[in-house]
C-alpha cells in the first residue's frame, strides 16, 4: 500500500511540473470586437486588442497589429497602447488605430509583444475592390503563412512527456497494488 501511495504522490508531483513548464508562458491576443471586412480609402480602423496571461508577462506585453497588403507584400506593425479599461473576466484591454496606407485588400495579424507569436486575422477591403484590382500587378505576390511561431509560444511536448509519464506511473501502480494484495505467485 505504501508504494502505491508513494508511486500516486509521484505522480501529482510530476504532474503538477509539467503542468507549471507547459503554462509558464501562455500569452493571448483577441480583437474585442469584429473586424471590419471593409473601409473607405482613408478611413481608419480603431481595434480593441484583448490581451490575457500571466501578471508579470502582461506587465512586459507589448501587442501591435501586423498589416500586410495582399498584393505588394508591404507591411507593418502598429503598436496598441494600454488602456484603463479591463474585460470583465480582467483580461487588460488596448487599443490600436490603424491606417493603412494605401486601397486594396490587407491582412491582419495579433502579435503579443512577449512571445512575438502571430495570431491569425483576416483580410480588409480598403477602398473599392474596382481601384484595387486595377492596382494589381498580373502575378499576384505569394501569401505569407497565415501564423507564425517564433518558438516563444508553449510548446506542446511537456504535455504529451507528462501524459507518458503518467500513464507509466499509473501502470506501475496499478502493478504494484495487484502484486502487494494477492502476494508473489508461486513459480512451477
Amino acid at each position: 500500500m505504501r508504494r502505491a501511495l508513494a508511486l500516486t504522490g509521484l505522480t501529482l508531483v510530476a504532474a503538477a511540473a509539467l503542468a507549471g513548464a507547459a503554462q509558464a508562458k501562455d500569452m493571448s491576443v483577441a480583437l474585442a470586437k469584429i473586424a471590419p471586412t471593409a473601409l473607405a480609402e482613408g478611413e481608419d480602423w480603431n481595434a480593441s486588442l484583448l490581451i490575457h496571461g500571466e501578471p508579470q508577462m502582461l506587465q512586459e506585453a507589448t501587442p501591435a497589429i501586423r498589416i500586410t497588403n495582399t498584393v505588394s507584400g508591404a507591411s507593418e506593425d502598429v503598436a496598441a497602447t494600454r488602456t484603463s479599461a479591463k474585460a470583465a473576466d480582467g483580461q487588460m484591454i488596448y487599443a490600436a488605430t490603424v491606417s493603412f496606407p494605401s486601397a486594396g485588400v490587407w491582412r491582419y495579424a495579433l502579435i503579443d509583444g512577449v512571445t512575438d507569436r502571430e495570431y491569425e486575422g483576416g483580410t480588409i477591403q480598403v477602398g473599392t475592390p474596382a481601384a484595387a484590382a486595377s492596382a494589381a500587378p498580373s502575378t499576384p505576390a505569394p501569401a505569407a503563412p497565415a501564423t507564425t511561431d517564433s518558438g516563444g509560444g508553449s510548446p506542446v511536448w511537456p504535455l504529451l512527456a507528462g501524459g507518458a509519464l503518467l500513464l507509466v506511473l499509473a501502470g506501475l501502480g496499478a502493478f504494484a497494488v495487484t502484486r502487494h494484495r494477492h502476494g508473489p505467485q508461486p513459480t512451477a
